[in-house]
């Protein structure tokens, strides 16, 4: 199973399992060490339930997704962005992330992730997982 939210709180972690988080503050989505890289995906959710914010952390390379906005290391970028470590870009309705740091196919998780995250308001699923 991959790990998901959606709606105003429901979360199924990498066991397959359903539950409902209802919360407005920040907690780890999903951790994980991949070759020496780390990866942190904290997530927070605003009254409604829905997700309001998602910092995506790469060995410290921070991106954040809030109110239809990209922030990579507190700026605000517009796609396409290429910089050392990530590159985001359009892919069809989707924006996508590719982390340069994390190898081969680990490289695909960040992007994966961030699939069906850029839309205001953010009411849409969030995956995590790797997609070769």
């Amino acid at each position: 199973f991959p790990c998901k939210t959606y709606g105003s709180g429901i979360t199924q972690p990498l066991t397959g399992e359903k539950f409902y988080v209802r919360s407005d503050c920040p907690f780890n989505f999903i951790t994980f060490t991949h070759d020496k890289v780390d990866v942190i995906v904290t997530l927070t959710r605003g009254k409604s339930g829905l997700i309001s914010r998602a910092v995506i952390n790469v060995n410290n390379a921070k991106i954040s997704l809030e109110n239809g906005h990209i922030i990579v290391e507190d700026q605000s970028v517009s796609v396409p962005y290429n910089d050392m470590y990530r590159h985001i870009f359009q892919y069809g309705i989707y924006t996508k992330m590719k982390s340069k740091v994390l190898p081969g196919p680990m490289s695909h998780f960040v992007m994966l992730l961030a699939l069906r995250f850029f839309i205001p308001f953010i009411p849409y699923t969030l995956f995590c997982g790797i997609q070769c």
